[in-house]
């Protein structure tokens, strides 16, 4: 935790560290937001939008994001 480059984080780790489980937990992830956003035409977001992020050492993470759905 006291590493300079602790925000330099990768979720699913690198090289021979990588996770086993990663190629299927971005596949989920692909077909569950298709699947999600597959009754739209699109979605947008307002550009005065200001994008907060939340401070964390484990992540990087949206703490809010308004989105309109067409």
């Amino acid at each position: 935790m006291t590493r300079p480059n602790i925000k330099q984080h990768l979720a699913f780790g690198q090289g021979p560290h990588i996770c086993i489980g990663a190629a299927l937990a971005r596949q989920q992830a692909r077909v569950i937001l298709e699947r999600l956003l597959a009754p739209f035409d699109g979605f947008s977001i307002p550009p005065e939008t200001d994008i907060r992020m939340t401070p964390s050492w484990v992540m990087n993470a949206v703490e809010e994001l308004p989105v309109t759905f067409h």
